[in-house]
């Protein structure tokens, strides 16, 4: 019995942090290039590097977030969870019996999470407040945080979880 279905898709708020990162590494290649002489054509050079680059940068970007597909978590009411990912061109999901890893940090607005699984399969989600809805966000927040005390309890007593600001 499924006690929660999410689906999450990819966060347009990740997009726009890796974008400013690229703005900003651009930038400062630019301003390297820049000072590195007092000539006035490696000035220009550096000004067309700088924004070339940042296009390239800024293109991979978006080009990787447009391939990324809808992931869906099914987590049953005791603590057993599969994780479901379609490929884009596929036509086949693939399915993970996965469980929760002790590092997983579950915040407010995001949730940085690790999953193990079967046959060395392992798997890291971002999953920030836009990549599904409020309320979904919400209940996934609270189950996880539930299967944390509850069902990691016993395997890792001695182990301290850090990162979780209830």
């Amino acid at each position: 019995m499924i006690g929660l279905s999410v689906t999450l898709k990819s966060s347009r708020i990740l997009l726009l942090a890796t974008v400013a990162m690229s703005m900003v590494t651009s930038f400062s290649v630019g301003l390297f290039f820049y000072n590195a002489s007092n000539d006035i054509a490696i000035h220009h050079l550096a000004l067309i590097f700088s924004f070339t680059f940042l296009a390239v940068l800024i293109s991979v970007s978006i080009f990787q977030w447009r391939k990324c597909s809808p992931i869906r978590l099914d987590i049953a009411n005791d603590g057993t969870m599969l994780l479901r990912q379609r490929r884009k061109g596929d036509n086949v999901d693939r399915t993970n019996k996965i469980s929760l890893h002790h590092d997983s940090v579950i915040w407010h607005g995001i949730m940085v999470l690790h999953f193990s699984g079967n046959e060395d399969f392992r798997h890291s989600l971002v999953v920030m407040r836009d990549s599904t809805d409020k309320i979904s966000f919400q209940r996934l927040r609270v189950s996880l945080l539930w299967m944390r005390q509850h069902c990691l309890a016993e395997v890792s007593k001695k182990n301290e979880f850090n990162g979780n600001l209830n």
